[in-house]
C-alpha cells in the first residue's frame, strides 16, 4: 500500500483510467443537451457503456466521464469536471497504509467487520457511499424508480478463487492487488490477515495438509526470486488459496443482483460469506426496501 499512490498516479498518467472508477459523479441531464433540447445519451452510451440514466440524471464513474469527455464536443461542465483531478489523483490526496484503517473506522457510512476463523481471516470495509438521488429527494424511494448510488469497499484476505468469481459481475469496478508489481509474502508482512486461505468444509487434517502444500509453494516462490526471477513469472506457482486484497465498486443496480446471486444458499461458500456481510452494510448505510427484502429472502440477519 505505501508504493500505491505513486503506482495510481503513474497508470493515470499513462491513460489507463482503470484506476479512476471508483470515484463517481451525478450531474444534470439538462446540462448536455444541445441547443435544440436533444439529450446525448446515445453518445454517452457510445463512448461508454457504464454510464447510468436516473431520472433526470447522469451517472457515472470517473473513467466514464472522462472518456465521454475525451470523444464529444466541448462543454462548459468539463471544465469543473478536470478541475477535481489535481487534488484527487495526486500522491500527497491518499490516504496512507497506517492511516486507512483508522479512516475505515471513522468514516460515516463505514462499517468495519472482521471474521477470524480457525486458519483464516478477512476484513470489510464500507469505505464509502455516493448517494445520488439519495440526496437529490428524502422521499423513500425504490430501484423501480431508479435511485441511482454507488458503494466501495475495501477487501482483504479473500482468495484469488473467490476474486475470479467477483470480476464476473461486469458493471462493477475492481482494483486489486497486482501479483505481478507486488511481492507475495508469508504471515510476517504486516498484513491484517493471513496469507493463504482455506476451505472451511475441509477437516484439521485436510487442512493441515494443504497448510504444508501452501507453505512449500511459498518457498519455491521466494528461491525464484531470489534467483533472480521476476514476480510476473514466480506468481505462477502461487495457488488460487492465495490470498489478495482490493477496492470494488458497484452502483444500486449491479449491486442488487450480485447480492441476490452471491447470498443464495447454492453459492460457493466463501463468496456468499462475503456477499452477507456486504449486504449488511449496504444496509445499516442505507435502509432501502431492496436490501430489506434481500435479507428476509436470503435469511440474512445484521
Amino acid at each position: 500500500m505505501l508504493s500505491g499512490p505513486n503506482f495510481v498516479e503513474k497508470v493515470l498518467q499513462s491513460g489507463h483510467f482503470s484506476t479512476a472508477e471508483h470515484a463517481s459523479l451525478m450531474l444534470p441531464a439538462g446540462v448536455f443537451h444541445t441547443e435544440r433540447g436533444q439529450f446525448f445519451e446515445k453518445g454517452m452510451r457510445d463512448a461508454n457503456r457504464f454510464f447510468d440514466f436516473p431520472p433526470r440524471y447522469v451517472a457515472g464513474n470517473m473513467r466514464s466521464w472522462l472518456e465521454y469527455m475525451a470523444v464529444s464536443k466541448y462543454n462548459p461542465l468539463y471544465e469543473y469536471i478536470v478541475a477535481v483531478f489535481p487534488d484527487v489523483f495526486p500522491s500527497g490526496a491518499y490516504v496512507n497504509a497506517n492511516e486507512m484503517y483508522e479512516f475505515s473506522e471513522q468514516a460515516p457510512v463505514n462499517v468495519p467487520f472482521y471474521e477470524e476463523g480457525l486458519n483464516e481471516k478477512f476484513n470489510l470495509y464500507l469505505l464509502a457511499v455516493n448517494p445520488g438521488e439519495m440526496n437529490v429527494s428524502r422521499r423513500p424511494t425504490t430501484i423501480l424508480k431508479k435511485p441511482w448510488m454507488r458503494f466501495t469497499w475495501l477487501i482483504e484476505g479473500v482468495s484469488r478463487s473467490l476474486t475470479h468469481q467477483l470480476v464476473r459481475h461486469r458493471g462493477a469496478s475492481f482494483s486489486q492487488e497486482s501479483q505481478r508489481y507486488v511481492e507475495f509474502k508469508g504471515a510476517d508482512d504486516g498484513k491484517l490477515y493471513l496469507p493463504f486461505v482455506y476451505p472451511e468444509s475441509w477437516t484439521l487434517e485436510q487442512k493441515e495438509s494443504l497448510y504444508w502444500a501452501n507453505n512449500a509453494a511459498l518457498t519455491q516462490y521466494e528461491a525464484f526470486r531470489k534467483d533472480g526471477g521476476r514476480r510476473e513469472d514466480a506468481r505462477f506457482i502461487l495457488p488460487n488459496g492465495a490470498a489478495t486484497r482490493l477496492v470494488t465498486s458497484f452502483n444500486t443496480k449491479e449491486l442488487l443482483h450480485f447480492l441476490d446471486i452471491r447470498c443464495a444458499k447454492d453459492a460457493q461458500w466463501e463468496i456468499r460469506r462475503l456477499a452477507i456481510e456486504m449486504l449488511k452494510q449496504a444496509y445499516l448505510a442505507f435502509s432501502i426496501p431492496e436490501f430489506s427484502d434481500l435479507m428476509v429472502k436470503h435469511d440474512v440477519k445484521v
